[in-house]
């Protein structure tokens, strides 16, 4: 885990260490994780972190920079489960992606929901408990969630679909399920096909929802209002082979990547920061 100083732009080590994928608490470097997945600042002195391979959750402080166990198994090889209840005894099965549920929906509990393999779960700091907010047979080993900007629902990604829970009923519904692999489709929400690669989703605005289909080499956008699928960005089927990563930015008629992964928004620039391997650029959103 690493910090990075943006008056000199260089990483500062924080906890843990390069190539050694283990458990271990402790402080600085002699802390251990095995695959570190998704971040919580939490306050100006503690990081919550979802230490994946590990199954479980941490915590680091940055006053000390020691990490501790706050949550699950860690360490155990039998450890692998979803196990609800107080933050002592609870389970979990790779967390990650974090995100802050809105006091609207929390009553004001400081609450994190979260991606756990095929469960969505949630972490209540002022209980101190860890429960399952929705679960589906159909929907298999999610990959990454949002919140819509009204803060009304969680949309989230799996291996061959999309879906939306109601954070308010609890509700869940599939809003698209792939009953094929292959190339991706557009088209339809209901009948587009979405491969297993997605690894960001974010909102341009209300109605539109994109998504970085990694596998692909591509940007899907969803169009809530219309329920219609589009793709933007496509690299040339002549080009795949030597598609090692890499971004060629511009508007959305010219725009190009390899293996998108990270998205963001920013609205008053009208562009789509794209994060790739090992490339990082933009396209505009005049047009969408």
């Amino acid at each position: 885990m690493k910090s990075l100083n943006t008056s000199h732009w260089q990483p500062h080590v924080i906890a843990g260490r390069d190539n050694f994928d283990e458990y271990q608490e402790g402080q600085g470097s002699n802390a251990r994780f095995n695959f570190m997945e998704s971040f919580y600042q939490r306050n100006s002195t503690t990081v919550i972190v979802a230490d994946s391979g590990n199954n479980c959750v941490r915590i680091v402080d940055r006053i000390t920079n020691t990490t501790s166990r706050l949550s699950g198994r860690c360490g155990d090889p039998d450890g692998f489960g979803s196990i609800d209840g107080p933050f002592y005894s609870a389970g979990f099965a790779s967390p990650s992606f974090f995100v802050r549920l809105p006091d609207t929906v929390s009553g004001g509990h400081e609450q994190l929901a979260f991606k756990d393999f095929s469960a969505v779960r949630k972490m209540d700091f002022t209980t101190e408990t860890v429960s399952t907010m929705a679960q589906d047979d159909q929907i298999q080993q999610l990959s990454a969630l949002t919140i819509n900007p009204d803060n009304s629902s969680l949309y989230l990604s799996f291996l061959n679909g999309i879906a939306k829970l109601d954070l308010l009923t609890n509700k869940l519904t599939i809003l698209s399920l792939s009953r094929r692999h292959g190339r991706p489709v557009d088209g339809p929400l209901s009948v587009a096909v979405f491969e297993s690669g997605i690894s960001s989703l974010t909102f341009l605005n209300p109605s539109v929802l994109l998504i970085s289909d990694y596998n692909n080499d591509m940007i899907r956008v969803v169009d809530l209002i219309t329920e219609e699928v589009t793709s933007l960005c496509q690299i040339p089927e002549a080009s795949k082979y030597s598609c090692y990563g890499g971004v060629k930015s511009g508007d959305i008629q010219e725009c190009a990547v390899c293996s998108p992964n990270a998205l963001l928004v920013i609205p008053e620039k009208n562009q789509v920061l794209l994060g790739s391997v090992g490339f990082f650029g933009y396209i505009k959103t005049t047009g969408l």
